[in-house]
């Protein structure tokens, strides 16, 4: 056998020449044999140590670039770091939420690379998954603007930690702009004389609220589904629908005179405007308001 193969023994023999195979084994593997197939190796312990050692690289290496090729896919922004906040790698992303270039942070500790990051929750974050090896997430604001707001995970993976960040300020500001739509709405309902009804895209009512139901005696979910124009008096019925067509025809906006009618057959003037409701992906209809026209 050459020197780097080693020696094949078999069991019996390596048995009676112990003390022989082990001062060989420091220069070279000695393999044990049973049966003519090699079952056991003896090594050197400096050996071993240095084999385990670059085994353990070779597959942290796996691990660090298997999460570099999937932050380079992310459609968040992700930042690896060691357990002593040194930034080890950065994707694209993360870089251009920065304002910088994935060279600029990588080798800097978190505090210079992330504005106003000492003291904050995002440290603290990071500091529970370095510590205790726990993930965690929060909604939290943005370091690098006052009114940004991100969605930041932590992830403890092998020897690294990962950080992913998302910009959510978006999502807080139409989360927060509903909000304030069903203030109004709640405002308006209890006013009791600002009449509010809501129309789907093929203009049938979707949603009215209390002032409007009670004004015309007719609960809202038998209300639901009915054209708007029906119910108003006949004389006002055509106006009314072409106006509604209107809207739905791409018209923004535009102001009314109708007479409504009660289930007791009463009539009321009202005085109104209907304005195109646009969502975030599709046209979903219109938004009459209306009061007593005095």
């Amino acid at each position: 056998m050459g020197e780097t193969s080693g020696s094949i023994v078999s069991s019996a023999d390596f048995i009676r020449n112990f003390s022989q195979y082990r001062s060989e084994a420091s220069k070279r593997p000695v393999f044990i044999s049973s049966y003519g197939k090699p079952t056991h190796v003896l090594i050197d312990i400096d050996r071993f140590q240095q084999a385990e050692a670059a085994d353990n690289t070779s597959g942290q290496d796996f691990y660090t670039e298997a999460l570099r090729e999937f932050s380079a896919m992310s459609t968040d922004a992700m930042i690896v770091c060691d357990n002593d906040s040194i930034i080890l790698h950065a994707n694209a992303v993360a870089a251009s939420m920065l304002r910088t270039s994935r060279s600029a942070i990588v080798g800097k500790h978190l505090s210079q690379a992330l504005p106003n990051y000492e003291s904050s929750l995002v440290e603290a974050n990071v500091r529970q998954t370095i510590e205790s090896n726990e993930v965690t997430v929060a909604d939290l604001p943005a370091l690098n603007r006052d009114d940004g707001f991100i969605h930041f995970r932590t992830y403890p993976w092998h020897s690294v930690n990962l950080l992913v960040i998302r910009d959510i300020t978006e999502q807080v500001r139409a989360h927060r702009f509903a909000d304030v739509k069903e203030a109004i709405l709640r405002g308006m309902e209890a006013h009791g004389a600002i009449y509010y009804v809501r129309l789907d895209a093929r203009g049938l009512i979707s949603r009215a609220d209390k002032p409007f139901c009670d004004l015309v005696g007719i609960s809202e979910q038998r209300m639901i589904g009915a054209q708007f124009a029906d119910l108003t008096a006949p004389s006002a019925k055509v106006e009314l629908k072409e106006l509604v067509q209107e809207i739905l025809g791409g018209r923004e906006h535009a102001t009314f005179e109708t007479q409504v009618v009660d289930n007791r057959g009463e009539s009321h003037s009202l005085r109104g405007s209907l304005v195109a409701l646009h969502g975030a992906y599709v046209f979903e209809g219109a938004i009459a308001l209306m009061t007593a026209n005095t």
